[in-house]
Parts: C-alpha cells; sequence; structure tokens
C-alpha cells in the first residue's frame, strides 16, 4: 500500500491480499475433513479474524493515513463492489488494532499484551 500512489492502486493492493486469504481459507477448508459438513466457502467470520493478524504482522507504515487518503480521494462508486468490501474489512481491521487491549482479549493478561 505504501509504493502506490494512487488511491484506486491501494485499494487493488487490499483486494490482492484479500483475495489470497480467501483462496488460502478455502483450500484449507476443502482439505479439512472436520468441516465437510460445513460445506460452500469461507465467510466474514473466517477472514475478518484472519485478515486483522496479516494486517497487524504486516506493521504497514501509515495505515491510518493511507485509509483517509483512500476516503478522499478514491470514487466512491467504484466502492460499491468488491473493493468497498476489501476497504470496509481494511478499516475494520485498522480500528480493532487501534483500540484494543488485554481486557478486550479473551485469556489475556496485560503483561502479555504488551
Amino acid at each position: 500500500v505504501d509504493a502506490c500512489r494512487a488511491p484506486a492502486d491501494k485499494v487493488a493492493c487490499v483486494v490482492r491480499c484479500a483475495s489470497m486469504i480467501f483462496s488460502l481459507l478455502n483450500l484449507s477448508r476443502a482439505g479439512d475433513s472436520s468441516r465437510a459438513d460445513e460445506g460452500g466457502r469461507a465467510g466474514a467470520d473466517d477472514f475478518l479474524p484472519l485478515f486483522i493478524l496479516v494486517v497487524l504482522r504486516a506493521d504497514v507504515p501509515r495505515l491510518a493515513s493511507h485509509c483517509a487518503y483512500i476516503d478522499a480521494y478514491h470514487n466512491p462508486s467504484s466502492l460499491m463492489s468488491r473493493d468497498g468490501y476489501c476497504f470496509c474489512n481494511l478499516r475494520s481491521a485498522v480500528e480493532f488494532i487501534s483500540s484494543v487491549d488485554a481486557t478486550g482479549l479473551n485469556g489475556m493478561d496485560a503483561a502479555a499484551f504488551e
């Protein structure tokens, strides 16, 4: 995201990342015989926690600023599709990461969180 200049390019980068995560989730679901009875593809409940972890581990510089830039300058009508879904998940991940503390995570004490 940091290497891209145009808002559409930044969103395209997020979409590529999200697509790879969904592909890997679907592959793991297909190979997991214990989930075979659930059928179907991975959904948001499967995707968002993993996406948050990827965003956290990626440690993108100025990620909140990139999101604000996309909000300000990207064509809103083009965010009414998969691009918008992926960008909304990115905003959710950024908000979660910026606001979470040890009390918000089950089974984690403050020392381990820090």
